[in-house]
């Protein structure tokens, strides 16, 4: 079995902790910071650390993590709007929408108004 979880330590900074439960089990923890440039762009600096695979260089483990990091780039560049409302009279939004609904109200409380596409 394998447990995930996210945390947003700041409006632009995710911590995902990846474990497969079992003895001996492998833990992935992916640090990701993002800093605006304008409205449309941003940076992203990104760090990984693991329990396990110690054969792996560090450019494999580099090349594997951008690879899938580019697969994400078409689908976040067809976004509509292209810019996150933080209105959230903006959108219609579901239960599921819980997590991105609070999100949105604290980036509007943190007094964020781009970067946040």
């Amino acid at each position: 079995m394998t447990s995930y979880s996210f945390q947003l330590s700041g409006p632009f900074h995710l911590v995902l902790t990846k474990k497969t439960v079992e003895p001996g089990g492998h833990t992935v923890i992916l640090w990701a910071s993002v800093t605006p440039v304008d409205e449309k762009a941003c940076k992203l600096w990104f760090s990984a650390a693991m329990n396990y695979a110690d054969e792996l260089t560090d450019e494999t483990i580099r090349d594997f993590h951008s690879r899938i990091v580019r697969q994400d780039f078409p689908i976040v560049e067809s976004q509509r709007p292209e810019l996150l409302p933080l209105d959230l009279q903006a959108e219609l939004h579901l239960r599921f929408d819980k997590i991105a609904i609070a999100y949105r109200k604290w980036l509007k409380e943190l007094g964020v108004t781009f970067g946040t596409s």
